[in-house]
């Protein structure tokens, strides 16, 4: 479920930058696979950190991306959360792996919680979505803000495949469509979240 892609959080990070610095089916059902949370790996971005994470219930998703001001997932700056609903599709054995499953996601909302006061005090001095009392982790809804959304609309079909494999979570090997007719026609070789 590629929502976010990683080259997004250095756009989100260089916003603020450029604004004065930046501080470092019917559903799933309760027999899916998918139910429960996941949590991508911590993966370094210069000297910052970023990672995944993911719920999911029978039949709504969120999934959180956060920009961590260091290297090792420690000390969060923002947070964006896409969240939404998903039905699960077809499914087709993959030869000595498992089922992979169509899944079919609209995101309805998608939100920031930003955590470094540098930060919020750049957000509040250029008014961004209109806003001039952002709160260091506080939870805003940003799904009607174009220019945070970075081109994102909400809301969003995305038509994407899984396979869970050994509390493993593997998604398409391409970018989530936004049409069923390009839906990724292959897993990726790499897990995107582990059960945790």
């Amino acid at each position: 479920m590629k929502i976010t892609k990683k080259p997004l959080y250095l756009m989100l990070c260089s916003l603020v930058v450029t604004m004065a610095g930046c501080g470092g089916g019917g559903g799933g059902g309760s027999s899916s696979p998918l139910i429960g949370d996941w949590r991508g790996p911590c993966e370094l971005d210069g000297n910052l950190s970023t990672r995944e994470t993911l719920t999911l219930t029978g039949s709504t998703f969120e999934i959180t991306s956060t920009l961590f001001a260091d290297t090792n997932c420690g000390t969060q700056g923002f947070a964006r959360v896409n969240s939404g609903t998903y039905t699960e599709g077809d499914s087709e054995e993959l030869e000595g792996r498992g089922s992979v499953t169509d899944i079919d996601i609209v995101v309805t909302a998608v939100s920031e919680t930003w955590f470094l006061e540098g930060d919020i005090n750049n957000l509040n001095a250029g008014a961004v979505c209109g806003i001039t009392n952002w709160t260091a982790g506080v939870n805003v809804d940003i799904s009607d803000c174009a220019d945070r959304l970075d081109g994102q609309v909400v809301p969003e079909n995305l038509f994407d495949i899984y396979l869970v494999e050994d509390d493993e979570l593997y998604f398409g090997s391409t970018a989530a469509s936004n049409t069923a007719a390009e839906r990724p026609a292959t897993i990726s070789a790499i897990p995107e979240f582990n059960r945790i």
